[in-house]
């Protein structure tokens, strides 16, 4: 089997684009409207009684708890990979994440007590216009009774064997969604200084964590493909 090679990218830390080349405003703006920006989550209740984290709880609870609502049009749309791809869906949405999610199983192989998948993940925002996705190379080591995982590296453009069903998905939730732009990994790693999440205890404070979820550890040193996938979408509008 032929070797990936990963490559060496320098991220940056703080969030910052070509503003004008690029119009990525709108992003910064939903964060903003719906986190408090700079208030800790620790030891004080300010933060848990900002306006705009009151009506993103409200409209996860309405969204994804409420299986009569959107959430059955998720679980459609997951059949409708499956029957377009014949891989697996496997479901990840948890309700306190403000995404709807899941995964496309790409590959599984067991030699031993070592099991390695390939994991195409599928993220769509409940808070915007927002949805990314990413691949997964993961080891599974069977220990007794249970086991540990542990990601060799992220696939965040089409490549390798996620190639093509990369593309597919990307072109099905663009149609299921319609408006709906591709987050390119580059911005999803980018911090916003003072950004915390509620769902999470640890500080998560990445713009993916405050779109999406934090199931995916993003700053994983080998990424493989393009992290600008899909920028030409956030192109500025001359007129």
């Amino acid at each position: 089997m032929q070797e990936d090679f990963p490559q060496i990218y320098t991220f940056t830390v703080m969030f910052i684009f070509n503003s004008e080349a690029y119009d990525l405003w709108p992003i910064y703006t939903t964060i903003k409207s719906y986190y408090p920006i700079g208030i800790s989550k620790s030891g004080t209740e300010l933060f848990h009684a900002y306006p705009g984290l009151v009506k993103l709880r409200e409209e996860i609870r309405g969204q994804v708890e409420d299986e009569l609502n959107l959430y059955t049009n998720w679980t459609s749309f997951l059949r409708e990979l499956t029957e377009m791809t014949g891989l697996e869906a496997v479901g990840t949405t948890y309700g306190s994440a403000p995404c709807y999610s899941a995964y496309l199983l790409i590959s599984s192989a067991q030699m031993d007590d070592l099991i390695r998948t390939k994991e195409l993940h599928v993220m769509v925002s409940l808070t915007g216009p927002y949805y990314t996705v990413i691949g997964q190379d993961v080891n599974e080591i069977l220990v007794g009774q249970g086991s540990f995982r542990n990601t060799n590296g992220l696939y965040v453009s089409p490549e390798s064997s996620f190639s093509w069903a990369f593309w597919q998905v990307c072109s099905a939730v663009e149609k299921k969604f319609p408006g709906y732009r591709f987050v390119p990994f580059s911005i999803c790693r980018q911090r916003l200084e003072g950004l915390d999440v509620p769902y999470a205890d640890a500080k998560r404070d990445a713009i993916f964590h405050a779109l999406f979820h934090d199931q995916i550890d993003i700053d994983l040193p080998r990424v493989y493909g393009d992290p600008q996938f899909k920028i030409e979408t956030w192109k500025k509008i001359i007129t």
